[in-house]
C-alpha cells in the first residue's frame, strides 16, 4: 500500500467485510484512491527568515492539504459513516482513543505529525497490553509506547488530537458505485483545472518557470543562492515523488489502475488510454525525483534506507525508522549542494515533461467523459 489514507481506509473496509458490488471482492487500493478524489498537484516554496529555512511543499493528491476531506469523500463513496473527535486536552484525547479502541467494532484512525513520528499522516490504531499498535502503509503493524503515541499526537497542535471513529457501513449497490466513480473523476478534473498557481496544473507551470528564474524572489537560483537550504529541498523532491506516500511514481500508476477498473463500470473503454498516459506521467515524475539526488548520494541512500524500514514495519519498526531518521537528519545538516544552474536546468526540463504529460492526460480524461 502506498497512500496512508487509502491504506487505513482499506483496513477499515476489510474489517467491515465491505465488498465492491461489481466484483464481490474487497475494494482494491486503486479503487479507494480514485474514490478519495484521486490525483492532485500542489507546489509551495515557503521562506521563514526567523529560522532561516525554505521548505518546499509538494502535493500529489486531490485536496492533499485537507486529508479529512479526502477521507470524507472516500468514506461516503464506499458506504462508511464516521465521527470526528478533536480536543486540545491530552488527557481527554487519551480517554477518547482508549474508549474507541475498547468499544467500537471498527478500529479508529488517528492523525499524527509525520515530522515528529516516523509514520504517515493517517494510521489505524489499536490498544494492546504492551502499548499501542499502529499501521499506515507498512506491511506490518508497529508497536509503540504511550510516550511515542502522545508525542505523535501532540506535536502538531492544529490537528487537535484528531480521532476518526467509524459508526456504520452500508453495502453499496452497483448503481451507487457507478455514480460515485463518475463523481470522483469529475471532482479530480475540476481540481486539476484550478486557476490557482499553487494547486492544479498551474502550480506545475509556475514551478517550472521558477526553477531557473534568477531574478524572481521565489526563483530557485535566488532562494537557494550559494546552496543555502538546497539539501532539504532536493530531499523533499526526491522523497515526495519516489518514496513517501507514493507508489514510486507520484501515485500516477495507482490512479491509472483505478481508471482501468472504472472503465467497464462506467462503460467507457477509452479510459484505458487515459490510464496509459498517467502511467507515462508516473515515469516522468520518477525521472524528476531521481534527477534531484544522484544514486550514490549519501542523503538519497539514507532516505532509501528509511523508506525500506518504514515499508517493513514490524516489531523493530520504530527503532529502525528512528535510527534511519537520525541518519537522514545528520546528512541534511552536513550536506552541501551548490546552486548549480545545470541542476536547476535539468530539473526544469524534467518538470516540463511532467507538465506536458499531465496536461495531455487531463485533456484526454475530459474528452473521455464527454
Amino acid at each position: 500500500m502506498t497512500d496512508s489514507l487509502t491504506a487505513a481506509l482499506s483496513r477499515t473496509l476489510n474489517q467491515a467485510a465491505a465488498a465492491n458490488p461489481y466484483t464481490n471482492a474487497p475494494y482494491t487500493d486503486a479503487m479507494l484512491f480514485g474514490l478519495s478524489g484521486g490525483l492532485g498537484l500542489g507546489y509551495i516554496l515557503w521562506e521563514f527568515k526567523k529560522n532561516n529555512t525554505a521548505p518546499v511543499v509538494l502535493g500529489l493528491t486531490r485536496r492533499w492539504n485537507y486529508p479529512t476531506e479526502r477521507l470524507a469523500a472516500a468514506a461516503a463513496r464506499t458506504g462508511l459513516t464516521f465521527t470526528i473527535h478533536e480536543t486540545a486536552s491530552t488527557t481527554k484525547a487519551d480517554h477518547q482513543l482508549a474508549q474507541a479502541c475498547g468499544e467500537d467494532p471498527l478500529a479508529p484512525l488517528i492523525y499524527v505529525d509525520w515530522f515528529h513520528c516516523p509514520f504517515g499522516w493517517v494510521m489505524t490504531a489499536s490498544q494492546t497490553p504492551q502499548g499501542w499498535t499502529v499501521q499506515d502503509t507498512g506491511q506490518h503493524p508497529v508497536l509503540i509506547s504511550d510516550d511515542v503515541m502522545s508525542e505523535a499526537r501532540n506535536a502538531y497542535p492544529s490537528l487537535k488530537h484528531r480521532l476518526i471513529r467509524f459508526t456504520e457501513h452500508k453495502q453499496l449497490k452497483k448503481s451507487e458505485l457507478k455514480q460515485n466513480c463518475s463523481d470522483a473523476i469529475k471532482d479530480m478534473s475540476a481540481y486539476l483545472s484550478s486557476g490557482s498557481d499553487s494547486f492544479g496544473l498551474p502550480a506545475l507551470k509556475k514551478w517550472h518557470r521558477l526553477l531557473t528564474h534568477d531574478t524572481h524572489k521565489k526563483g530557485w537560483p535566488t532562494v537557494f543562492k550559494r546552496g543555502r537550504n538546497l539539501a532539504p529541498a532536493l530531499a523533499t523532491l526526491y522523497q515526495r515523488t519516489v518514496l513517501t506516500g507514493t507508489d514510486g511514481r507520484a501515485l500516477r500508476p495507482t490512479y491509472a489502475a483505478f481508471l482501468r477498473e472504472a472503465a467497464p463500470i462506467l462503460n467507457r473503454p477509452n479510459l484505458d488510454h487515459v490510464a496509459d498516459l498517467y502511467d507515462r506521467a508516473g515515469v516522468a515524475w520518477r525521472q524528476l525525483g531521481h534527477a534531484a539526488l544522484a544514486k550514490d548520494d549519501p542523503l538519497r541512500q539514507a532516505l532509501d534506507q528509511r523508506a525500506r524500514a518504514h515499508a517493513r514495519g514490524g516489531k523493530r519498526g520504530v527503532t529502525n525508522m528512528q535510527t534511519h531518521d537520525a541518519h537522514v537528519q545528520a546528512h541534511l545538516k552536513s550536506a552541501s549542494y551548490p546552486a548549480d544552474p545545470n541542476l536547476f536546468s535539468t530539473l526544469s526540463e524534467k518538470l516540463r515533461r511532467v507538465y506536458d504529460l499531465e496536461t495531455q492526460a487531463l485533456q484526454t480524461l475530459d474528452d473521455a467523459r464527454e
